[in-house]
């Protein structure tokens, strides 16, 4: 059997997170870009993923601002069968504001998510550094591996209406474009989700069982974990920030 990491994981975990109710979004589309200041006093949060069954490997992008510490905290794992988990993670970028495009850049990393229509379509790019990880819990302690470029520029289209919980919304979408990692190319047809979430609010619905990939991110507020999970068998990522 192939796994995650290219080694069968000693405990396959039951990831198990509380489901939304889920009712279709009735809120503006407006929404689903950044709010404005006076509007927002905690998080923003942008959650992308995909899966691509064809070259069995997938990602999972996060973009967190906190209007409070103007800061943002950014994740993307890569994640595939027989290979190895790579990491993108930067915990702690002052932003001031967030620009429309969502735009940052700090050293060894840019990146941008463009809402090219709400509710309708996404751009994510990423030019980074990485680092491959020994293992995946490897992600909690002190996220050593070896030194990778990791590039993406990708296209997320609706494939079904947004379903809506308290602060925020999810999507089924199709997803297509280009993945860089090292020397290797990828063009990318998957299948995926994305999350626009404010606040606290965790969007997972259950996922079981799930390969889980814990990310510690150490923010100026604080420790976050994000805490994801990837079902091979049904091609889908659950997961989340724990605040």
């Amino acid at each position: 059997e192939s796994y995650v990491g290219g080694t069968k994981p000693t405990v396959t975990e039951k990831f198990h997170v509380p489901k939304p109710t889920l009712q279709l979004v009735s809120t503006d589309a407006a929404a689903d870009r950044p709010h404005s200041f006076d509007e927002i006093e905690t998080h923003e949060q942008w959650q992308f993923d995909f899966w691509d069954e064809a070259k069995k490997i997938g990602g999972w992008v996060h973009f967190g601002w906190n209007p409070q510490t103007q800061s943002i905290w950014y994740a993307t794992i890569i994640a595939g069968v027989q290979r190895r988990v790579t990491l993108v993670a930067v915990p702690d970028i002052p932003v001031k504001k967030l620009s429309r495009s969502l735009e940052f850049r700090a050293e060894g990393i840019w990146g941008h998510h463009v809402c090219e229509k709400p509710l309708e379509h996404w751009t994510v790019g990423l030019e980074a550094f990485g680092v491959v990880l020994d293992s995946a819990e490897d992600g909690l302690g002190n996220q050593w591996g070896e030194r990778i470029g990791v590039g993406l520029d990708l296209e997320w289209e609706s494939a079904a209406p947004p379903v809506a919980f308290d602060e925020g919304f999810q999507q089924k979408c199709s997803i297509s474009g280009e993945l860089l990692l090292g020397s290797e190319d990828f063009q990318i047809t998957a299948t995926g989700s994305r999350m626009r979430s404010w606040g606290s609010a965790n969007t997972s619905e259950i996922l079981d069982p799930a390969i889980r990939m814990p990310i510690r991110l150490g923010t100026p507020s604080g420790d976050l974990l994000l805490d994801t999970g990837l079902n091979l068998s049904e091609r889908t990522w659950s997961g989340g920030i724990r605040m």
